[in-house]
């Protein structure tokens, strides 16, 4: 997808199945692991790729965006 948005995580924290805090978490992200953001934010939350799906990681932990 041209132009997608590269994410880098500011802190671990939990990748979610859903944006909230409430959601299950499908996995922990790293601290300066990379993403690939996987369409619009909603509520404070942006969706990731991750493992073949997608995740949503709460924005707060968001450092760095960049287009590829």
């Amino acid at each position: 997808m041209a132009g997608r948005e590269r994410l880098r995580l500011a802190a671990n924290c939990f990748l979610r199945e859903e944006p909230s805090r409430a959601a299950a978490p499908l996995g922990v992200g790293k601290r300066g692991m990379g993403l690939a953001c996987a369409g619009p934010a909603r509520d404070g939350w942006l969706p990731v790729e991750y493992r073949g799906g997608i995740a949503w990681v709460a924005g707060r932990f968001v450092e760095a965006r960049r287009s590829r």
